[in-house]
């Protein structure tokens, strides 16, 4: 399931493929999975997307020409892809990524070609591939990593800010002078000045008297 000249150049332009366009191109890679699996034997009469072929399974009708088959390879109705299905026995395999074996070397190769195209994950019939996962997985460790990272300095960064606005709110509250320092004095202005007018009467008597 090697992809030639031509699907890389579609892939290439995968953003302007319409769903229609990727279900096309789903359908055709499909059909190869199944032909090596179970080949086509006759055409189904309704459908030319599907096909008659004997089930590798039971082998049911194989000794009676084509007029037994019950071996189906089909499309989806309501998905995408093809699927294969026995009438006889009952065997069932409506998704080719499990038929290839979920995570075998042959299904990650399935889906890392879906993934090309942007068909995997939610709203398609095929998981993206495991290593889309551990990449997604560690791009989401690694975020989240870096916010708690940031969120750590942030932190750090507005406790060291709270403590330089406590130191500045301190030194704003203490007095410029400090008892015996220079230019100190514990009288207020009022006791100041009513000792001013004090001395001066007493200067004012001790003048008259003489």
């Amino acid at each position: 399931m090697h992809l030639t000249d031509r699907e890389r150049q579609v892939i290439s332009s995968k953003y302007a493929l319409t769903d229609q366009d990727k279900r096309n191109i789903i359908r055709k890679w499909d059909l190869e999975v199944w032909t090596a699996f179970a080949p086509k034997v006759k055409a189904h009469k309704k459908n030319s997307n599907a096909y008659w072929c004997y089930c590798p399974h039971c082998e049911k009708g194989k000794k009676k020409g084509t007029h037994n088959l019950t071996g189906l390879v089909y499309p989806h109705s309501n998905g995408d892809g093809l699927g294969f299905a026995c009438k006889a026995c009952g065997t069932k395999h409506p998704r080719v990524y499990k038929f290839l074996g979920t995570g075998s070397a042959a299904a990650e190769q399935y889906a890392e070609k879906r993934l090309e195209i942007g068909a995997v994950g939610k709203g398609w019939y095929c998981p993206a591939p495991q290593r889309h996962k551990q990449e997604q997985e560690q791009e989401k460790r690694s975020r989240a990593a870096k916010y708690r990272a940031e969120t750590e300095q942030c932190k750090r960064e507005n406790q060291i800010a709270y403590a330089l606005r406590e130191q500045e709110a301190l030194k704003a509250a203490e007095p410029k002078t400090r008892p015996g320092t220079k230019g100190w004095c514990s009288v207020s202005k009022d006791e100041a000045t009513r000792e001013r007018e004090r001395f001066a009467s007493r200067s004012v008597r001790h003048s008259q008297g003489s």
